[in-house]
């Protein structure tokens, strides 16, 4: 039986330069995923204030149709009795 060859692997050594790397303080990232979440609250937010808006102003616009079909048929019954 032969024995493989052991070859032993070259050890890795890992060197981080400081000065090239940019570490950002705790309170800029901190300050950052603040504003993120902001951000994607407002958003959110401000789409569902806009689908409400837009019901309201529906819901106003029938309200208005609804009112002046009445008017026209009581001045229209009116106008017809007086004759």
């Amino acid at each position: 039986m032969t024995v493989a060859n052991q070859s032993v692997a070259p050890s890795l050594v890992i060197n981080i330069d400081t000065q090239s790397t940019k570490v950002l303080p705790q309170w800029k990232l901190q300050a950052t995923a603040l504003v993120h979440q902001i951000w994607w609250r407002v958003h959110a937010y401000s789409v569902v204030f806009k689908v409400m808006l837009l019901t309201l102003g529906s819901l106003v616009f029938l309200y208005v149709h609804w009112m002046s079909r009445n008017v026209l048929f009581v001045v229209s019954n009116q106008d017809v009795s007086k004759q």
